[in-house]
């Protein structure tokens, strides 16, 4: 996420965000690779671009593909990506494809299955995608709904900034509430709970 928000800062859309371009170092740095389909934002793509130049290969939807002007790896591509609206691309694109990044770590499978393009990038632009928690009900809701909200069907309904998925998966990641869902007051009672009873324990490490 942090290597996506630099991006975006520097004006440059990656576009092809999966699990297959997100490489995990030595040390634990991250590396996102495969800058090939990239676009700096408010750019329209043209096909005498040489920058928008891309392999035509047999569809699949784990592999990039540039199909009858649709861009990226449908399992993974956001809705406007899916339905060949270019001009519509922007920051929340890409939080879109990392909410789908999220999505295969949570459920251990893609948001769609579909290996033939057109039927994945119908499914993409339905939104006709199942919850991760359809696949684990031991998710938790937070996380699940921080998914969710990333690959929202509609762009104003995602987070506008990688920014704000990465300040919510921090607050995830702190056991602190999430701007993706509104927890019950019971579940609030039950997390402060939790890390109350785990103060003592802290106390004596």
């Amino acid at each position: 996420c942090h290597a996506v928000a630099y991006a975006h800062s520097r004006g440059v859309l990656h576009r092809d965000i999966k699990p297959q371009n997100i490489m995990l170092g030595a040390y634990g740095e991250t590396f996102v690779v495969d800058w090939g389909l990239a676009k700096p934002i408010g750019r329209t793509r043209t096909d005498e671009d040489p920058c928008e130049q891309t392999l035509r290969i047999s569809p699949d939807a784990n592999l990039s593909v540039d199909y009858g002007g649709i861009v990226g790896t449908p399992a993974y591509m956001s809705p406007c990506q899916a339905a060949g609206k270019h001009h519509l691309l922007g920051p929340e694109s890409d939080v879109y494809s990392l909410g789908a990044t999220l999505y295969f770590i949570l459920a251990g499978r893609p948001p769609v299955r579909e290996h033939l393009l057109p039927e994945a990038s119908d499914k993409v632009r339905r939104g006709d995608i199942p919850p991760p928690r359809s696949f684990d009900p031991q998710l938790s809701k937070n996380l699940e709904a921080i998914c969710r909200k990333a690959m929202a069907l509609r762009i104003e309904d995602r987070y506008p900034t990688v920014r704000d998925l990465v300040d919510d998966l921090e607050h995830w990641l702190a056991d602190e509430p999430v701007s993706a869902r509104k927890e019950s007051r019971t579940e609030r009672i039950i997390r402060i709970a939790w890390r109350t009873r785990s103060w003592p324990w802290a106390m004596t490490v």
